[in-house]
């Protein structure tokens, strides 16, 4: 399995997930999905996007932009992670699901 096809499954998964009803888990999870569709694919950037907005995390005054953050972050180090997984030549489908 290569990156793109691991991202795939797990944005897939992600999707699934949604549910008509529950809105605020919708929100945050079409910000996960859109936060991993934009992302670089390679350490060096997202490591530097991680930082960024760990920053702006500790700047955030409001806690809707706190939450926010707190879930593009958590998209980008699971991103990170299948990266750097295939950068090492390690196998990335368990980071898919």
């Amino acid at each position: 399995m290569n990156l793109e096809e691991a991202i795939k499954i797990h944005l897939d998964n992600k999707r699934t997930r949604m549910n008509s009803k529950a809105s605020i888990i919708n929100r945050s999870t079409e910000l996960h999905i859109r936060t991993i569709e934009g992302a670089p694919r390679d350490s060096k950037s997202l490591e530097m996007r991680i930082a960024q907005k760990k920053r702006e995390k500790q700047r955030s005054a409001s806690f809707e932009i706190t939450d926010k953050i707190s879930v593009e972050l958590e998209a980008l180090e699971r991103l990170l992670a299948m990266v750097r997984a295939r950068e090492e030549g390690r196998p990335i489908d368990g980071y898919a699901y």
